[in-house]
């Protein structure tokens, strides 16, 4: 078989670079209650076992108690209160301090005047999280398992100092004591280790943090991920008249299809309904007559506008999106499109209100419904048309944006798109082999 070729996801430095351009590294950390004699480190993400914030703490704990960091203060972003497991994982962080007499608050209960003075501080999950990369000193990924997360290439834009587990792709994009170090997964005394030397050592810090951003410029940048893929269509030979002739054993082999995710492979309107109707005390087949029968796209343009602070609340409640169960057979579906050679990639935009955490919600997703390998071929994007396929399945009633399009715009049935005429339509996705493969006779037969 022909070798792989690993292309990296770019990231979005445009956009980082302004925040550190235009924002004052002493107001940003002094608004979150550090001064300029902390010495901040930063676990960034979802509060649970997988992530390995029980560790980090630990580390940091014996740093202050046992090693004399008394300026050394941990921050931990991403609690969240929903699935029992992460509350009780979140307890174990709180009895980790108690075990070694640190201090440790919960962010959302800190007057104003308490801000940075826990030695350890845990904060719900945030939307916006470049502020915490140009608050801190040192960045912890300690995670037990991970594909490779974004938060070590944001920090290193950032030129911040990593220490990361040496597990499954995070070696890819850093290289041990070059951007960071890498110690073995749930072994605090390597975290513990590793955080001593770059507090011991301002030049290392720097170095380092040097050493990332140079290393995002080279193999995280969009225009890296755009020369490599250039690199890769250069190589991909021209077919011959034979090949040509030669007939497909599917109509997907060689083809793109692109499919959305909300309300298209999972069901949006069904999580929306059971939180509403719970935070706004209605019954749920009230809610349900109104959210399933709407005419307009937009949910909260469906309800009163006295209402429309409460739809934002539960559309940016945390494990919204996460949440989301497939419809039936969807992931079946789409696992059978792969098989018979078609390229699946899911396409799905971030709620402007949430991106961020709204995005992180959808990667876990992805992981839990489809598997790891899934994720690779999840794009997130407000403009879809700069992604190019065959086909794409979508709920939403006119798909436009900056680019000409060469995909077919399959619509999936919801009751806001049903006035739409001139496009093919999937009901469910037990027919989608039918309609799609209808789609692409139709476009081949136009060519």
């Amino acid at each position: 078989a022909d070798a792989g070729h690993t292309i990296y996801n770019g990231i979005p430095l445009k956009q980082l670079n302004h925040f550190k351009q235009t924002q004052d590294r002493r107001e940003v950390r002094a608004a979150l209650g550090y001064s300029d004699d902390d010495f901040v480190v930063l676990h960034l993400g979802t509060v649970c076992s997988r992530k390995g914030q029980v560790f980090s703490a630990t580390a940091c704990a014996k740093l202050i108690q046992e090693d004399g960091c008394k300026n050394l203060k941990q921050l931990i972003v991403g609690a969240r209160y929903i699935r029992d497991h992460e509350i009780k994982y979140i307890d174990e962080i709180f009895q980790v301090a108690k075990k070694h007499q640190v201090s440790c608050r919960r962010w959302e209960e800190l007057k104003d005047e308490e801000r940075g003075q826990p030695q350890i501080t845990i904060m719900d999950i945030q939307a916006a999280v470049l502020r915490f990369y140009m608050a801190a000193d040192v960045v912890l990924v300690a995670s037990l398992n991970e594909v490779l997360p974004l938060v070590i290439c944001e920090s290193m834009a950032f030129e911040r100092p990593v220490v990361c587990s040496k597990i499954d792709a995070i070696p890819e994009a850093v290289t041990d004591g070059v951007e960071g170090f890498l110690v073995p997964p749930g072994d605090a005394d390597a975290i513990r280790d590793a955080v001593l030397k770059l507090y011991n050592n301002p030049q290392l810090r720097v170095k380092m943090g040097s050493a990332g951003r140079q290393r995002v410029l080279k193999q995280f940048s969009y225009e890296s991920m755009g020369e490599r893929y250039r690199e890769l269509l250069d190589t991909v030979p021209v077919p011959t008249a034979e090949a040509e002739a030669t007939p497909s054993s599917s109509s997907f082999k060689g083809k793109t299809v692109l499919v959305d995710m909300d309300n298209t492979l999972v069901d949006w309107d069904g999580e929306f309904i059971r939180r509403f109707a719970a935070m706004a005390k209605r019954p749920e087949a009230e809610v349900e007559r109104v959210v399933r029968n709407r005419q307009k796209f937009e949910i909260e343009e469906n309800f009163d506008p006295s209402e429309h602070e409460l739809v934002m609340e539960v559309i940016t409640s945390p494990g919204f999106y996460e949440s989301l169960e497939p419809y039936p057979g969807a992931v079946e579906a789409l696992k059978r499109l792969l098989e018979e050679g078609a390229d699946v990639k899911l396409v799905t935009a971030p709620h402007p209100a949430c991106a961020g955490s709204c995005a992180r919600e959808k990667f876990l997703s992805v992981e839990k419904h489809l598997g790891p390998s899934w994720l690779e071929r999840l794009i997130i994007t407000r403009d879809k048309t700069h992604v190019q396929g065959d086909i794409l399945v979508d709920d939403k009633p006119k798909v436009s944006g900056g680019q000409p399009t060469l995909w077919t715009h399959v619509l999936f049935d919801q009751a806001y798109n049903g006035k739409v005429e001139g496009k093919a339509r999937m009901s469910s996705w037990s027919s989608s082999a039918e309609v799609l493969s209808a789609v692409l006779a139709s476009k081949k037969a136009a060519s």
